[in-house]
């Protein structure tokens, strides 16, 4: 046993310190029965969840179905129960109060799931236009629910920031308060502290705003290496995001056309495959799953021009050539042991916004002939988000 992970490693103080880095207060989880006990409930689900990693991809999917996803979504009753505790008892409103532990449980959750509906298109198991405009839409609703948690994260993180400088603040103001008649010596040592926290960089930012100066050392420091890899995992799901919405609608914009047609079946039929399809995420509240008839609704573009939809496929790739810049500007000053992305996974990605951007641009100078178009859809770049091949 001591050669194990269990044995090695005390893995519940590594998760209190991985909630607190996504913005759970550390005490909360920590100096209170109600938090330690959730501590040691939550160890087998991430080990679960670890442990995925070590399987064969084709195993991966199976043991997330049956373990992994069931785990995560029974822990979303006691997380409730934890943040109920936490603001009974310190009288917080609810209304004004994060679900701490509720959001971080729920973000393992959506990431376990986006993972597992990856797996799918990575491994071919999803066959044909239609299936992969499926998967892409459900993708993006799952994106866009983990892009929202991570921003309630982040803010309870900063808000929580806010109040360890403010806290600290007014320890170092209290005793220049109850010793004011010590005369210069101490006010020649206060200045000296203050010059040298503030430095020469400093100095220029006392004019803008005098707050800034009043900070503490660690709130005018440079941004530190576990920011940036926040930073960086933020704008790659943002990336995937726009992927996903560009490629499902360059896939309804070739339906418009009559490049690409629905299929129809003699023995099945959407809804059932649909149904089939997204059963392991059924047994999950949080967050709902989606039906058929939602996807119905969300593909629907009747209402919309052929130019407004190509408008709107055309910025979301766009917008993810304006990303992955971004990410390749910032992510050579992460170390390449801690990076969310490889430089080569960054190229492939980039690859795939340019070739579908210039694609898409394609069809729309093509009008008439486009029915008499050939399109093929292409993983040789990205084994997770298609190339149309219009020839």
């Amino acid at each position: 046993f001591e050669d194990k992970l269990f044995g090695r490693h005390y893995l519940v103080h590594m998760i209190a310190n991985a909630m607190c880095r996504d913005g759970v207060p550390h005490g909360m989880m920590t100096s209170t029965e109600y938090g330690s006990a959730f501590l040691n409930r939550l160890a087998k689900p991430i080990y679960d969840s670890l442990k995925v990693f070590l399987l064969n991809t084709c195993r991966q999917r199976t043991f997330i179905e049956t373990l992994v996803l069931k785990g995560w979504s029974e822990l979303h009753l006691e997380a409730n129960a934890v943040d109920f505790y936490f603001r009974e008892e310190h009288n917080l409103e609810p209304s004004k109060t994060p679900a701490f532990v509720s959001n971080w449980v729920l973000s393992q959750t959506v990431f376990m799931m986006e993972y597992h509906l990856g797996l799918g298109i990575e491994l071919f198991l999803l066959n044909g236009h239609h299936d992969l405009a499926i998967a892409y839409w459900y993708w993006d609703f799952l994106l866009s629910t983990q892009l929202n948690l991570t921003t309630a994260m982040r803010n309870a993180k900063k808000d929580l920031k806010t109040i360890s400088e403010e806290s600290e603040k007014g320890i170092e103001h209290k005793p220049r308060k109850d010793h004011q008649g010590k005369g210069k010596d101490q006010r020649a040592r206060s200045d000296k502290k203050k010059k040298g926290k503030s430095g020469p960089k400093g100095a220029k930012k006392q004019s803008q705003n005098v707050e800034n100066a009043l900070l503490p050392q660690k709130s005018q420091r440079i941004i530190s290496p576990e920011d940036m890899e926040d930073e960086i995992e933020y704008l790659l799901l943002t990336l995937r995001r726009q992927l996903c919405r560009g490629i499902f609608r360059f896939i309804i914009i070739l339906y418009q056309a009559r490049c690409l047609i629905q299929p129809k079946f003699e023995f099945t039929s959407h809804r059932i495959r649909f149904m089939k399809r997204f059963q392991s995420f059924a047994k999950i509240n949080q967050p709902p799953p989606l039906t058929y008839d939602d996807f119905l609704k969300g593909s629907d573009f009747s209402a919309l021009k052929r130019s407004e939809l190509l408008l709107s496929a055309t910025e979301s790739f766009r917008f993810g050539k304006t990303i992955v810049d971004k990410i390749s500007a910032t992510v050579s000053s992460v170390s390449e042991e801690f990076s969310p992305i490889r430089k080569v996974e960054l190229k492939g990605l980039l690859r795939t916004v340019v070739v579908n951007s210039l694609n898409l641009h394609k069809l729309s100078q093509i009008e008439d002939s486009s029915a008499n178009l050939k399109v093929e859809l292409d993983f040789s770049i990205n084994s997770l988000f298609c190339t149309f091949n219009i020839s």
